[in-house]
């Protein structure tokens, strides 16, 4: 997995390879900052995420949590059809707001 944020009007994080278990901690560790500091609304960019776990769904649910209480919002881009399985299957399409 690879993690690349870049910040201007809004924070773009960009994911590429598999966010998994294996994965989850250093991605974690990528996002620390946002979620203790100024945070604007937050594109992940996952034209490049080929999987996703349950683990990967924890990380992204810590980013969405600390942006819903600083009154931002999360949105996905560029989800491939069996990522978005994984967030139809396990509810979690209906906590983040998905873009083209």
């Amino acid at each position: 997995m690879n993690v690349t944020i870049s910040n201007g009007n809004e924070t773009i994080i960009k994911v590429s390879g598999r966010l998994d278990v294996g994965s989850a901690g250093e991605f974690e560790k990528e996002i620390q900052p946002l979620l203790t500091g100024q945070m604007s609304n937050i594109t992940i960019d996952c034209s490049e995420l080929e999987y996703i776990s349950s683990a990967g769904l924890r990380s992204l649910m810590i980013l969405n949590k600390a942006s819903a209480a600083k009154g931002e919002q999360i949105f996905i881009k560029s989800i491939s059809p069996i990522v978005k399985d994984v967030f139809d299957m396990t509810g979690f399409s209906s906590l983040f707001n998905f873009i083209e």
